[in-house]
């Protein structure tokens, strides 16, 4: 069953988000991106380059809110983490998406703001091993990115 038409935002701005994130992939060899604004009443915004991945997700959202002990995005708050360390329960999402299209090494960064969360995933594939002191090394220079973006 198709959630998302395939008209959508989400499926007609992949080529610009690539664009838009070179320099990631050019100076840390980041090949995901996303972005996610989720709002208090659980509607969202959600471009990325990776459309399969989005269309994973939206596909088997149910199950993962049902399997999550973390019901809504309004429980996160401000700041960043590695997808490899959440608990077990909260990683299915990254575990489908490293085994189906070996996105890997995913750095979330969060933005709380009174009426949504933003969301930016940055990752790579399982092989850029390297990526994760990158990531820590130049934490500023992410930052920086997501303000351009």
């Amino acid at each position: 069953m198709q959630i998302i038409p395939k008209n959508h935002i989400l499926f007609n701005s992949a080529q610009e988000i690539n664009s838009i994130c070179k320099p990631l992939a050019e100076h840390f060899g980041v090949t995901f991106f996303g972005f996610v604004r989720a709002f208090n009443d659980n509607s969202r915004l959600h471009l990325t380059n990776h459309i399969g991945s989005a269309e994973y997700f939206y596909n088997n959202y149910h199950r993962y809110r049902q399997q999550s002990t973390v019901q809504t995005d309004c429980n996160f708050s401000s700041g960043h983490f590695l997808c490899n360390n959440l608990p077990e329960k909260e990683k299915l999402i990254y575990v489908d998406v490293r085994h189906h299209f070996d996105l890997d090494h995913i750095l979330v960064i969060t933005d709380e703001n009174i009426n949504y969360r933003d969301f930016y995933f940055v990752g790579t594939d399982s092989s850029n091993y390297k990526i994760n002191s990158l990531y820590l090394s130049h934490l500023d220079l992410i930052y920086r990115f997501i303000d351009y973006f």
